[in-house]
Order: structure tokens, then sequence, then C-alpha cells
């Protein structure tokens, strides 16, 4: 099996016959000139063919004046990354976190990352709701403080906002590590203020009355406003009138108007508007988590609180401790015997969000964003129209185009001609140039690095043009590289071949002067 480079580099020294290498980086004439040619003909041999292992795809928007530009951060190995970080490695490659506290990890080193192969540019979320995400789409929202969060949508045909997550109820169940926002549910004997929120028959709703006791929410308009729970609040315009029980948002605050005919009084304005109390997030410390209320799991333990005996706590190994004496402070429950007892029981929430708050059909991706600058005129553009060509910028690690929908075609009507039409597609550098104004749904060779996800046929085929370019320098021997020569051609050969047969025939493009003669 191939898992490493170096692993295709020894393959290279056995068709030389030289001595094998431990690394890239030895003191050795075969480790310099391997390393040296690993990667150039890595990318030429990907480059030559649509490889089954390294076709990707991604949905791309076209660009405009709000589209933002992926900055990922240089990996360091002293940050803890929480899954769907994205970073970048010393070559520049961008990899995707995929495990939590992903500590110490190294990108191309582990299973804890994956090279990521999705959009660069990120373009702000639709408030309408009317847009709908493909899955692996990226879309950020500013929450009016200088910041944007950048979101990753999970699913295709997402509409619902990434800043809304999901609520908790009784009769779901949820995975681990998911988040969801807790809120306690109405009781009728409980006194609210304006701007306390509950859960009634699976709805939020908030207060927006002083003295509220004994109205029940469903029924009683007049003092409780339903909360929505897939679309965010709008963000507070001073120029547009609101009713009672409209919700708006400011600063990262969440407020309900408490009159009708609300011009102009931006919040906070007790006589206008009433802030929504803020709920707790919840992530699920187990699997098949159903019926836990949240409220009842015991909050982390955390190192500068003094606790009396009998005080539970969630320790970090997810159990629940309880102390057995007075005054315990700083004392870790997972490393401290005699000052805790452990129940063995697995606490099913903990009181942390170790994702963002984003709805469970988004994930919040901890990525910087930059402006997006075009050094010279690609396009009429870059603007969404019809009448010019729109620029689309290219995914990460985009190597070159595959056939869009090779199966297109297959079967034709009536005898009539098959095949896919032509496109208006233009690359230029790292960009699209097309009329097209909607998403592309873009299929394409990427360059992937992780040795263990290349096909072995593919290996053995590097690992030959490796030795092809450098047997002469390390053996002095023309007669060696004819016959690796021959090794190299054999075995791309079968590798393309067997590729060939597990992507299938590829249908041709239409001609038009042919379509039209029909």
């Amino acid at each position: 099996m191939f898992a490493t480079p170096v692993d295709v580099g020894n393959r290279a020294c056995q068709h030389c016959g030289v001595t094998r290498i431990a690394d890239f980086t030895e003191d050795t004439l075969a480790a310099g000139e391997i390393s040296f040619t690993y990667d150039k003909v890595r990318r030429a041999e990907l480059r030559r063919n649509t490889w089954r292992f390294a076709t990707r795809n991604v949905a791309l928007r076209p660009i405009d004046a709000t589209t933002m530009l992926l900055k990922p951060t240089l990996w360091a190995s002293t940050t803890t990354y929480a899954v769907g970080a994205i970073v970048q490695d010393a070559a520049g490659v961008l990899w995707q976190g995929r495990a939590p506290d992903n500590l110490n990890n190294a990108p191309g080193n582990s299973s804890a990352w994956e090279q990521y192969c999705g959009p660069l540019t990120v373009q702000p979320y639709d408030m309408s709701g009317t847009t709908a995400y493909f899955s692996g789409e990226l879309v950020y929202e500013t929450p009016g403080d200088g910041t944007a969060l950048v979101y990753l949508s999970l699913v295709s045909k997402n509409s619902q906002d990434p800043r809304v997550p999901s609520l908790w109820i009784s009769t779901t169940q949820y995975a681990m590590d998911q988040v969801v926002l807790f809120y306690s549910p109405w009781a009728i004997g409980t006194t609210y203020a304006a701007g306390n929120t509950i859960i009634y028959n699976g709805i939020a709703y908030v207060s927006f009355a002083a003295a509220n006791v004994g109205n029940q929410p469903d029924i009683s308009p007049a003092k409780w406003a339903p909360v929505s729970a897939t679309i965010a609040p709008p963000y507070y315009n001073a120029a547009t009138t609101y009713s009672i029980g409209n919700f708006v948002t400011l600063a990262g605050v969440n407020y309900v108007s408490t009159v009708n005919s609300n011009t102009g009084n931006t919040p906070p304005n007790a006589s206008f508007w009433s802030a929504q109390a803020a709920g707790t997030y919840y992530a699920s410390l187990i699997a098949f988590n159903l019926n836990n209320d949240p409220s009842l799991s015991p909050a982390p333990w955390l190192v500068g609180t003094t606790y009396a005996a009998g005080n539970k706590v969630a320790g970090s190994d997810g159990t629940i401790y309880t102390s057995i004496g007075s005054g315990n402070l700083g004392n870790d429950p997972t490393k401290t015997i005699g000052l805790w007892t452990n129940t063995g029981v697995l606490a099913p929430w903990t009181a942390t969000n170790p994702f963002g708050t984003a709805s469970d059909l988004w994930l919040q991706i901890p990525v910087a964003l930059g402006g997006l600058q075009l050094a010279s005129p690609l396009s009429y553009g870059p603007v969404v129209q019809s009448p010019a060509r729109n620029v689309y910028r290219l995914p990460a690690s985009f190597l070159r185009r595959a056939p869009q929908d090779p199966k297109a075609g297959s079967t034709s009507f009536l005898g009539a001609p098959s095949g896919l039409m032509y496109s208006d597609w233009t690359l230029q550098g790292d960009y699209l140039v097309t009329r097209e104004t909607f998403p592309i749904l873009l299929r394409f060779v990427a360059d992937v690095t992780d040795v263990s996800t290349f096909d072995d046929m593919f290996c053995e085929g590097l690992a030959a043009r490796i030795a092809y370019e450098v047997v002469e320098r390390l053996t002095q021997s023309t007669a060696k590289r004819q016959g690796i020569l021959l090794a190299y051609n054999q075995a791309i050969g079968s590798a393309r071949t067997v590729n060939g047969i597990e992507v299938g025939p590829v249908e041709a493009e239409e001609d038009d002067y042919l379509v039209c003669r029909i």
C-alpha cells in the first residue's frame, strides 16, 4: 500500500536499483533528486487524465461587489482547531479539520485533516431566505460589530438562516457534538418579564408584556410573540415601521417591538422594544440523545469555582462528578482522587459550544476573510448580469476541468444526435468567465496531495515516471532509463485503462452545424 510520498519515492528507487531512503530530508543524492522531482511530476501526471480518485465537485457563484475571499492562516501546532476549520500548510495547500479538539495533528500526516477543495470565494447570506444553497457552499454574515461569521452549508436546498440554531425538543434525537439552543418550557404559574423566552409545543415565544402570568403562548398574541425557528430577525432599520410583535436584531441582540407604528426608535429603548433574553447553547456529549433536559445536566467543571459537598459537575471526560468535600477549589475531578466521586454516568449535555451558534444545517467555520481585488479586467464584470460575461473564482486545488456531465445524451430520442451542449466557459488564470449568472456546479480534477487516497496503479506509474527523470543522475546509466521508460508506459497505460473502465464512456459535445442539419 502507498501511504506517503516516500513510499512512491522508494518504489522509484527500486526501479533505479539504488538504496531506498528514509525521508525526503535525508542527506543523500537519491533523497535530494526525488524530493525535487516528486511534486512537479505528480501534478503533471494528475493533469494528464480525469483520475477517479482526484475528481471533485463544487458549487460556484459569480463574483460581485460583496464577494469576499478566504484568507486561511498558517497551521500552528499549538492551536486547537474545531471541526470545519480551514488552514494552510507551509506549501500553500489548504486543509479542513475533520476532528474535534484537533491539536498538534499536522495536515497531510493525520486523518484529522482532509484537503480542502471547496470554494475560495464567500458570498453574503441572502437575508430574504429565498436563495437555496448547495452542500459545501460558504456564506458570511456581518453581525454589526465589524466582524464576519463564515458558515458552510451541510445540505443542499438550504435556505435556513445560519444564525438560527436548532431549538431543543424533547422528542428529537440528537447526535454526539450536535449543538442546540435551550429555553425552559412555559409554566402556567410562572411570572415572565418582557423579553423572557420560553418553549411551548416545540415553538419559542418571547414575552413582550411585563408580569406575564397564566397566558398560554399560542392563544395570547397580545402577550407572546412566536420566534421563527428558521429565519433570524432582520437587522434594525431606522426607516422601517415596525408593528407589535415584530423582531429585529442589532449588535447581536434580538428585540421585539412592544408597540405599533414603531419608527425611528433605535433599540435598546424600553418604551418601544424588549430585548429577547438569551438562551443557553448546549453540545450533546452522547449519541442517541433523546429526552434529556439540558437544564438538568451539570455544568462543566471550572478551575476557578469553589464547590461545596454534593455539588455536581461535568468533567472533561463527559462523566458526572460529585464533590465529597467543602471548599473544593482547583481540583480537576478527572485527575483528583478523594475529593470527587465519579458517578460513572455520562452527562448528556454540556453548556459549551465548540462549533459556533450555527443551525444544524450549517457549520460555522473559523476562518478569516479578505477583500477580492482583481489585478486586471477579466470581463465586463465583475458583476452579476446577463448581457455581459461574469466571473467565477476557481476552487481550491483546481488542476483541470473534467467532463461536466459525462453520461448526458447516452440515450437519444428517435435517433436524434446525442452528446453534451457546448458551453461558453473560458478559463483565464484562476477564474472562469461566462455569460451564465446562476450557480455553476463545476466538476474538476483536484491537485490532491494525500498519497493514501491515490489509486495504487497510478502510484506505480508515478513512481516509474520519477525513476525515469532521476535515474541518470543517480546511476549514470542510459540503458536503465530506456528500460524504466517501458515500465512507465506500461504502468501508466494500465492505470488509465482501468480508470477509464471505472469512469465509463464520456459523451462528446454536440456540433451545432450537425444538429442544425438534422
